[in-house]
């Protein structure tokens, strides 16, 4: 398989584990972010055991930045840490349409972040805080996609912010 083919191949039986609904939801997310440009207030996670390829499709690997990356270009933000999102100095995130966390949930803080976190898919606006400068709100289109193990979101039954995917690890070889 190569390209589109490849892709869509990879989302559907690698990243969504072969599950219809969520692949189909998953490209109805993708059409919604690339056309409009606005946030959908769904964040994809993705959970599976390492070297399965969720950065290769949302991320940077070895050979430099994949597919969504190239795409968004400079509107493209990566983080590995939650606090370089919420927390103070965060010029970073503005101005960009798609946000992809790698391993940075608030798990690790006891949850402590859960409600900005919740805002943060959802509210089109943020405050943005710029050395030296005083805070001011922005508006705030990024879409958010999760890389990461199950227990880095507090993701209950009826939730409605999450499309939680399984990965499956026997495919991606």
């Amino acid at each position: 398989l190569e390209g589109r083919s490849f892709i869509l191949y990879h989302l559907k039986f690698v990243l969504c584990g072969g599950d219809e609904r969520a692949f189909e939801y998953l490209i109805q997310w993708f059409g919604y972010i690339f056309q409009t440009r606005k946030k959908p207030g769904v964040m994809p996670q993705f959970l599976s055991d390492e070297g399965v390829g969720k950065s290769a499709i949302f991320g940077h690997n070895q050979s430099g930045p994949w597919v969504i990356a190239r795409i968004y270009g400079q509107y493209f933000q990566w983080s590995d840490d939650i606090d370089s999102l919420l927390g103070k100095f965060n010029r970073d995130s503005m101005n960009r349409l798609l946000c992809v966390m790698e391993k940075a949930g608030t798990y690790r803080k006891g949850h402590r972040d859960w409600q900005e976190m919740k805002s943060m898919i959802t509210e089109g606006t943020m405050l943005a805080e710029i050395k030296n400068v005083n805070m001011i709100r922005v508006n705030d289109n990024r879409a958010f996609a999760m890389l990461n193990n199950p227990d880095s979101l507090k993701v209950t039954d009826g939730s409605r912010r999450f499309l939680c995917c399984e990965g499956n690890s026997e495919l991606s070889q």
